[in-house]
């Protein structure tokens, strides 16, 4: 499957991965657009920093089979809608994600303790109101597929606003340059339009120029990375979800020294990491490592570090970090949750030197909150020994 996805990345992308471009070029071409006028306009250099990353024959197909398929989708979805019934449900705030609720901040709850979690596929609707809007689209914008992207995402709107009239529609979808415009025909018909932060970002001009009601983003650094990416400024709140918040335990819970976290490592890292852990294990320290649920090989991990504590899915990952010290790992959420919640962290600048230089470059918060790197541990243990 992955390699599957690899293939269709390469048809389809000029540049793939977690760093297409350097940050350096995507700055410069993130900063020569001109400043948005409208929330259509910022669709339109969302949508433009998105096509940069992939093949013209890409942006140019793309577009000529959304120019083709729109007009029919749409005859389509109005016919259909001038039959459908949607039930009247209302409730103060939806969101529309198909994520837990423990990633929507405590205080938005406290304003809707109605709130609903609605999958986005669960209803379509295209009535005045949405045909009038796409109609407005399509004059502002020469780009079929935006429209088109725009257009399929707001069947859903559509529906969740006739079925709940919500004040509210909550969301993740910062990464989406229909967010923008979507933004606009929320706060036309009087309705919030909120987006909560869901994962780890680094600099990547996929994210910019976004604009929401408000967007709720975990740390100050998020906020400050946005905005390097020119999305609008008066928009964030900082605040940290439920699904964030761990109890890390005091200094007398501690009873390992250092935890690896495993992410989707070669078989060449591994091997390396298994050395730098055989180092830390030889100075004395009590070291584990936990596979990565999805990209780690269970089996194989356990017999390449034969002689650790191999965690498994049988210890949650909270009571993994509450018992660690010091967690190490390279990019992982792991990492990012133990440090937000006050526990030191290592960062593994060794196995993989490259990715820490992009990451670096790429603003990863990990190298802006307490840190150790593990070179320094290991240079340290070194040191000891002489």
């Amino acid at each position: 499957m992955s390699s599957f996805t690899d293939k269709w990345r390469k048809m389809w992308a000029k540049r793939s991965g977690l760093f297409p471009m350097s940050a350096d070029e995507q700055l410069d071409y993130v900063n020569g657009l001109r400043e948005p006028e409208n929330d259509f306009e910022r669709s339109i250099m969302q949508y433009k920093c998105q096509m940069a990353l992939c093949k013209k024959r890409t942006v140019f197909l793309l577009n000529l089979a959304a120019a083709v398929v729109l007009p029919f989708h749409a005859l389509a979805a109005r016919i259909a809608s001038l039959f459908k019934r949607v039930g009247s449900e209302p409730v103060s705030a939806v969101y529309l994600k198909d994520l837990p609720l423990t990633y929507v901040q405590d205080s938005v709850k406290r304003k809707h303790p109605d709130l609903i979690q609605v999958s986005p596929g669960a209803g379509r609707y295209y009535g005045k109101n949405e045909a009038r809007f796409v109609r407005g689209l399509i004059r502002k914008c020469r780009y079929p597929y935006l429209v088109y992207k725009t257009f399929v995402k707001l069947l859903s709107y559509g529906w969740t606003v006739k079925k709940y009239a919500p004040e509210r529609i909550i969301v993740s979808n910062e990464f989406s340059f229909t967010s923008s415009a979507l933004t606009a025909y929320c706060e036309g018909l009087g309705v919030s339009h909120t987006d909560v932060m869901h994962g780890e970002k680094i600099l990547n001009m996929r994210d910019s120029f976004f604009r929401f009601t408000e967007c709720y983003v975990w740390h100050e650094h998020y906020r400050t990375l946005f905005l390097k990416l020119r999305a609008f400024p008066d928009q964030f709140v900082i605040e940290m979800p439920e699904a964030l918040r761990m109890d890390v335990g005091a200094a007398e819970d501690k009873t390992v020294d250092y935890t690896y976290y495993l992410g989707a490592e070669t078989e060449r890292e591994l091997s390396v990491i298994r050395d730098v852990l055989d180092r830390l294990k030889d100075a004395g320290s009590s070291v584990a490592v936990r596979p990565h649920p999805r990209y780690s090989d269970a089996v194989s991990v356990k017999k390449l570090f034969e002689g650790f504590t191999v965690e498994d899915g049988s210890l949650p990952v909270n009571e993994s970090v509450k018992r660690t010290a010091f967690p190490i790992s390279k990019y992982s959420t792991v990492l990012l949750q133990a440090a937000l919640n006050g526990n030191p962290i290592v960062i593994d600048d060794i196995s993989d030197p490259e990715l820490i230089a992009n990451l670096k470059s790429a603003d990863y918060i990990g190298f802006e909150i307490e840190h150790r790197l593990l070179s320094e541990l290991i240079r340290n243990y070194s040191e000891k020994e002489q």
